[in-house]
């Protein structure tokens, strides 16, 4: 995962899912040609489960999927009385930014 990819759990999910097309791929060339069929039916299984929790968080806790570190910690100031006001968009987007430090741009090299 990259430093710039929003980390939530449905990010995570499409990673996984390319990781197991490759393990699949991987193991349908490389296995013997009498065990293919068994690792097709695992892999379709996998898949098949994969998609069976996402659509089971996607009706009961939406929310979970989509939201990052950043977004609960920010709901989380705002349900204890920390944070005193929302922030609208108009005030966000006059917001100054930053940038990362060059240190760190190219994974640790100065």
């Amino acid at each position: 995962m990259s430093q710039r990819e929003v980390k939530t759990p449905l990010a995570f999910y499409f990673r996984f899912l390319v990781a197991l097309l490759v393990v699949i791929g991987a193991g349908l060339y490389l296995v013997l040609p009498e065990r293919r069929f068994e690792v097709f039916v695992i892999g379709i299984c996998a898949f098949c489960g994969l998609a069976l929790l996402v659509a089971f968080l996607t009706v009961f806790k939406i929310k979970n999927l989509v939201y990052g570190e950043a977004s609960h910690r920010a709901e989380l100031k705002l349900s204890m009385g920390t944070e005193k006001k929302e922030v609208s968009i108009a005030e966000l987007a006059l917001t100054e930014g930053t940038e990362k430090p060059k240190a760190l741009t190219n994974g640790g090299v100065a």
